[in-house]
C-alpha cells in the first residue's frame, strides 16, 4: 500500500516537475517579468517576492538564466512593469518622501494600491492562457480559480519591507495611518473598450447629471463583468495570451491620509451673544464667532489636524446661556498628524481656552463607537432649565400655583422662528415638574423664574410664551390666559452621563 502510495506521489511530482520549466519559458516568451513568473508558479511566501530570482533558481534543477529569454525588452504583459526594481524603488521614495514631509506620529501604516483596469483585465486572459496550456498545473497550484499571488499582494510583499526599514513605522492592515498608491496606464481606455464590446449592457454610456454620456469602467463594475467571461467571448474581443504593452504604467499620485480622531467633553456657555456653531447666512457671518471655533482652535493645532466636525446632544440658541455641569459634546479632528496625547496636554488645552464666554470641562479622547453614546436617548433624556418671565395681571398666588410634581403634556406645532428650517408638524412633548418662584412685584406686572424639568426637544421659549396658541397648554394658559413673556432662558442641566468625568481633570 505504502508503495503505491509512493508511485503515486512520486508522480504527482514528477508531473508538476515536469511542467515547470516548460511554464517558465512560456512566461517568459509572453512578456511576463521575473515577479510575475513567480506569480504564476504559484508562489505564496512573501519572502521569496524580495529575491525572485533566487525563488526561482530554487525551483528549477537548472540555472535560470539558462532559460529562454525575451530579446526585446518590453514592459511585462502582465503588470506593466509594476514589479519591475526599478519602479518599485522609485515608487517607495516617493512615498518615505510624502511621509517624511507629512511627519505623522502614527506608529503603524496601511498601504492601498489602486490599478488601472487594464491590469484586472490583463489578469483574466492570463488565466484563462494557464488554464488551457498548463491545466495540471493550475489544478495543482491555483485550484480556487484564480492565480493565488495577485500583482496588489506580490507589490506589497516587495514594498512594505522597504517602507518599515526607512519610516520606522510597522505595517497593520488595519491602521488609521493609509498610504494611498495610485497607478496610471496610458492604454488603459483603449484596452478598456473590449469590455464594451463583450458586455454593451454593463458598459453602456452613461449619462451624469449635467454632463455628456461617458463610458466608465470601475473595478466595482468590471470584477463581477469579468466573472461572466467565459475565454470564448473574452478571445473574441480580445488577446490570449494579453499583448505585449509599448509602455508601463506610471505613478499617479500619492496620498496620506490618517483617519479622523474624536475628541469628547462638556462646555458650558455664559455668553447670550455667541452661537453654539458658526452662523452664516446669505454667505455672511452674523457672529465673530462660536463655541463651536473656540473649541476646535486649540485641539486643531495640537493635532495638526486640517478640519474639524462638531457634535453635541442639542444645541441652545444664541441668547441661552449653558450652565451646571455643561452639554456633553464631540470633535471629529480630520486627518490629524499628532494623534498621541497626555494627560497633561489635554488640561493645559482646558486651560487655555476657558474664558468668559466657553468652558469645557473632562476633555478626553475617545473612539468612533463612543459616539453612539450621543444618539442614545435623543428624545428619552431630560433637561433641566431655568426661565426668566414676566407675567401681566396675575397674582402671586397663582404663579406659585405653577408649581407642581405632575407631568405636564405639550402639544408643540413648529415654531414659528424655525418653520424656514424644520418640516411643519406637531410633535408631543413632556414637562415633567415645574418650581416657580416670585422675583418682583410691579404694580400689575410680576417677574417670575421658573424651574422646569423637560423632556429633550421641547421648546421652552414657546410654552412660556405659547407661540401665538401655537404650544398648547401654554404658560399663560395655566394663569388664565395671561400674558406672558419670558426674558432670558438658561440650560442648567443635561440629563446624559456622558463623556465619564476624568479624575483628577477638574481639580
Amino acid at each position: 500500500m505504502m508503495e503505491v502510495e509512493g508511485a503515486i506521489t512520486s508522480n504527482f511530482q514528477n508531473g508538476v516537475n515536469t511542467d515547470l520549466p516548460s511554464l517558465y519559458a512560456t512566461l517568459q516568451n509572453t512578456g511576463c517579468c521575473k515577479v510575475c513568473t513567480l506569480r504564476f508558479l504559484g508562489e505564496n511566501e512573501p519572502q521569496n517576492y524580495i529575491n525572485p530570482y533566487g525563488a526561482l533558481k530554487n525551483k528549477f534543477v537548472f540555472p535560470v538564466e539558462h532559460a529562454p529569454k525575451i530579446l526585446k525588452p518590453n514592459p511585462c504583459s502582465a503588470c506593466l512593469d509594476t514589479l519591475k526594481p526599478s519602479f518599485i524603488d522609485d515608487t517607495v521614495d516617493k512615498v518615505i518622501e510624502a511621509l517624511n514631509k507629512e511627519n505623522y506620529d502614527s506608529e503603524t501604516f496601511n498601504i492601498a494600491l489602486t490599478l488601472p483596469i487594464s491590469f484586472y483585465l490583463r489578469a483574466h486572459s492570463f488565466w484563462f492562457f494557464l488554464v488551457s496550456n498548463f491545466p495540471f498545473f493550475c489544478e495543482v497550484f491555483h485550484h480556487n480559480g484564480v492565480v493565488v499571488t495577485g500583482v496588489k499582494e506580490a507589490w506589497k510583499y516587495i514594498v512594505i519591507p522597504k517602507i518599515e526599514k526607512s519610516v520606522n513605522k510597522q505595517y497593520n492592515p488595519i491602521s488609521d495611518l493609509t498610504i494611498s498608491v495610485e497607478l496610471s496606464y496610458s492604454s488603459d481606455y483603449d484596452e478598456s473598450l473590449s469590455l464594451l464590446k463583450m458586455h454593451p449592457n454593463i458598459f453602456g454610456p452613461q449619462q451624469k447629471k449635467n454632463k455628456e454620456k461617458k463610458i466608465i469602467f470601475s473595478r466595482k463594475s468590471v470584477e463581477p463583468a469579468l466573472k461572466q467571461t467565459n475565454i470564448e467571448l473574452l478571445r473574441k474581443f480580445y488577446e490570449i495570451p494579453p499583448p505585449i504593452p509599448i509602455t508601463s504604467a506610471t505613478c499617479k499620485g500619492i496620498t496620506v491620509q490618517h483617519n479622523s480622531i474624536f475628541f469628547a467633553g462638556r462646555y458650558n456657555k455664559y455668553s447670550r451673544t455667541l452661537s453654539q456653531t458658526p452662523w452664516v447666512l446669505d454667505g455672511k457671518r452674523r457672529l465673530e464667532s462660536s463655541v463651536q471655533e473656540i473649541i476646535a482652535a486649540p485641539l486643531e493645532k495640537l493635532s495638526k489636524a486640517e478640519g474639524n466636525k462638531f457634535i453635541s446632544s442639542g444645541r441652545e440658541d444664541v441668547d441661552v446661556r449653558m450652565l451646571g455641569n455643561g452639554r456633553p459634546f464631540a470633535l471629529e479632528l480630520i486627518n490629524p498628524h499628532k494623534t498621541i496625547f497626555t494627560f497633561e496636554e489635554l488640561r493645559h488645552v482646558e486651560k487655555m481656552l476657558n474664558s468668559k464666554d466657553v468652558k469645557i470641562r473632562d476633555l478626553q479622547h475617545i473612539f468612533k463607537e463612543s459616539l453612539a453614546m450621543l444618539k442614545v436617548g435623543e428624545e428619552s433624556k431630560t433637561k433641566n432649565y431655568n426661565s426668566y418671565c414676566i407675567a401681566w395681571n396675575v397674582t402671586p398666588e397663582q404663579i406659585h400655583s405653577l408649581t407642581t410634581t405632575k407631568p405636564l403634556t405639550l402639544y408643540q406645532r413648529t415654531p414659528v422662528r424655525v418653520l424656514h428650517r424644520r418640516p411643519a408638524a406637531v410633535r408631543e412633548r413632556i414637562i415633567y415638574w415645574m418650581t416657580a418662584s416670585v422675583e418682583k412685584i410691579c404694580e400689575d406686572t410680576i417677574y417670575f423664574k421658573l424651574l422646569i424639568n423637560t423632556q429633550a426637544g421641547t421648546y421652552v421659549k414657546e410654552f412660556v410664551h405659547g407661540d401665538f396658541g401655537r404650544t398648547t397648554p401654554n404658560l399663560g394658559e395655566l394663569l388664565g390666559n395671561a400674558k406672558v413673556d419670558i426674558l432670558a432662558l438658561d440650560v442648567e442641566e443635561i440629563g446624559l452621563n456622558w463623556p465619564p468625568q476624568v479624575r483628577g481633570a477638574n481639580l
